[in-house]
């Protein structure tokens, strides 16, 4: 159930928890959070090989996993980009938790160079139960499509 590479939950299983997760959320009516974490490497040239971030993305997922409750579902959804589903986690701890994981990439810096230049992008949800709970598909379009409006907007501001 869990990808030997990244440490994280196998996709498959990972959604099948994630579908699980926003049923009880619905059930029970407690709060239930979900973010997007997605790491931007820098390529300094056009034919730059990417492969070269595999390892480092790597650990970070592997201090993510050490880092968040046995009962929360991480999954890598695309090229260095993590899903993350918490139960019972109100907003107002998102923000936190966030930061926590963005310090993991500080922490890796002396280890792998190729962290000294990462950006770090994110976006959050957070249901506080009841009927109106997006499926699990739903819910990683949702945050797909809030990541590339709330970047492609900062990229055209700017």
């Amino acid at each position: 159930f869990f990808d030997p590479d990244t440490t994280l939950h196998t996709f498959a299983y990972g959604m099948a928890r994630i579908a699980d997760e926003l049923y009880r959320s619905g059930r029970y009516n407690h709060p239930v959070s979900a973010f997007m974490i997605r790491l931007v490497f820098p390529q300094l040239l056009p034919d730059d090989n990417m492969d070269k971030y595999i390892r480092p993305f790597r650990a970070y997922c592997a201090n993510v996993m050490k880092d968040v409750r046995q009962s929360d579902t991480v999954i890598q959804a695309g090229e260095f980009q993590i899903i993350a589903v918490m139960s019972e986690c109100p907003y107002q701890m998102v923000d936190g938790i966030i930061e926590r994981l963005s310090s993991i990439v500080n922490g890796l810096a002396p280890t792998f160079e190729e962290f000294l230049h990462v950006t770090m992008m994110n976006v959050s949800e957070t249901y506080e139960g009841g009927t109106n709970l997006p499926s699990a598909q739903d819910l990683v379009d949702k945050l797909t499509q809030q990541m590339t409006r709330k970047y492609s907007a900062n990229a055209l501001s700017q």
